[in-house]
Formats: structure tokens, sequence, C-alpha cells
């Protein structure tokens, strides 16, 4: 409206047949709703001179994604050729490369954004600022499971996770000519990371094993941090005599969990884990 003020709304309605049996997880809506004020372009901004830009914005929306992963919804089969000694004797056979797994659903998203857009003396110094919070929720990796349905560990939408951050950007056009232009791009960002609920909880081998499995409740997602805090996995609140880890028995541990890691030695692992020298 009078090149001041903006307002837009996108709505989706999205199907994967990777995705579980039913409708319900098959099928999305999405949708996003945005508006921006062009201060620049408002009166009281005129006598501002080196001011050619100025703008808020912000913008709330749902969004999702299939996680590739998400491969047999029906059971996903490989036909292979069986070898025998003598050629005529090789037999057709199928092999199961996936389990069926009908609950997968999509990851999703909520998303809200608040921002800045900045041009000073022309745009030659331009500059972005943006804020912004992500709910994430059924969010799919591998979980542990009774092994009933034949498999250990499946993908499944395990759990939730929210992300704070900011981010800066600054892009300064240096020289600008007919024939040579030169510009500068310079991007600042940090976020907060934590996972805010899981489907299950590791065990110690899964902290290290190098997959998705190690998530904890608390930390960001597949975070390879998790011995900086070792004593938050250590000592639990419903033990009353839990003495910290010295530096001594941390440098140990992680020693023990690198070997044991690269050999896959599940015994000697948890061998080694018991053992009160650690």
């Amino acid at each position: 409206y009078a090149g001041k003020y903006i307002f837009n709304g996108v709505f989706n309605y999205e199907g994967a047949n990777t995705a579980g049996k039913y409708s319900r997880s098959r099928w999305l809506p999405t949708w996003n709703i945005g508006a921006k004020w062009n201060l620049d372009q408002e009166k009281f901004m005129r006598k501002h001179t080196t001011i050619s830009r100025l703008a808020l914005r912000t913008s709330y929306g749902l969004t999702a994604k299939m996680n590739e992963q998400a491969v047999n919804s029906t059971t996903v089969f490989k036909h292979v050729m069986v070898n025998r000694t003598l050629l005529k004797d090789r037999e057709n056979a199928l092999r199961i490369l996936h389990l069926e797994n009908r609950d997968l659903t999509w990851e999703k998203m909520y998303e809200l954004n608040f921002g800045l857009e900045l041009g000073l003396f022309g745009n030659r110094i331009s500059a972005t600022f943006d804020v912004y919070q992500r709910n994430s929720f059924d969010l799919i990796d591998l979980i542990r499971t009774s092994g009933v349905g034949g498999q250990y560990y499946k993908y499944a939408n395990f759990g939730d996770m929210r992300t704070r951050g900011v981010e800066l950007a600054i892009q300064t056009q240096n020289i600008l000519t007919d024939k040579f232009s030169w510009s500068t791009t310079v991007t600042i960002s940090g976020m907060k990371q934590k996972i805010t609920r899981l489907l299950n909880t590791p065990n110690t081998f899964d902290m290290v094993a190098g997959t998705g499995r190690g998530n904890i409740v608390g930390f960001p997602r597949g975070s390879p941090s998790i011995f900086r805090d070792l004593t938050a996995m250590v000592c639990r609140p419903s033990i009353s005599d839990c003495t910290p880890p010295t530096k001594e028995q941390i440098a140990r541990f992680r020693e023990l969990t690198f070997w044991m890691h690269n050999i896959q030695n599940h015994t000697l692992f948890t061998m080694a884990l018991l053992s009160p020298n650690i």
C-alpha cells in the first residue's frame, strides 16, 4: 500500500508418498504470513539524506520437509542373484532393504522472524539484521526399539527442538565503475539450539556412534559436545552421593570412547565404562 506497507501470505497443501500410509501422515497444509514497513518512504525520513533504505519486517509460518530417511512407507525389496558354483544353479531372490515404516510423517517447523534492512549513501553500504526462533517438531531420526518388529533401531519422528539465533550481514560497494566493481560481504551469525522432547534415552555407546542416536534433551541435535558436560551424564539428580569426574577421568573417558568407536567392540567398551579406575 502506497509503497510503504507490504503484506503477503502463502498457503500450500503438500503431499508425499514416501511418508506413512495414512492421509494425515502424507498430506500437510503449510503457510506463511509476513509484513514489511518501508520507513524510508515516510515523510519524516526524507530529511535524512544519508539513509537510502530503511525497513522493518516480520514473518511467521509453518514449513515442512520430508526427511531423506523416509523411504519405506511400504516394505522395500531388492532383486538379487544368488551366487552358485555352477551358473545353471544360480537363483533369483528378493532381499529386504527396508521394513515397512508406516508411521513416518513430515518434519515440521514454526518460524518467527523479525528483521531490519538498512541502506546508506545510495546503498553503497547496506545491512540486514535478523532475529529468529524456530520450533521444530516431529523430527526424524533413529530410535532404539524392543526389536520385536525385526529392527533394533528404526527411523521415527523422535522429538522436538528449539533454535534461537541472530544474523547480521553487511555489504559494501567499494569500487563501482563501468569496467570494474568490487564489493564486500560480511556475515556474522550465532544460534542456540536445544532438544526439548525426545522419544527415547540414548545409551553411552549411542553418544559416540557418530549417528543421531546420541541426542540428549537439553543439547543441540547431533551435538559432538556431550562430553563438555560429562557431569550431567554421570551425576543424575537421583544420585545423592555423585562426585563430579576429574580432568584425568574426562581425558581417559574421551580416549576410551574414541578407541572403542574405531574398533566397534561393544563388550570391551561396556567393561571399560564399568571399571572403577576410569
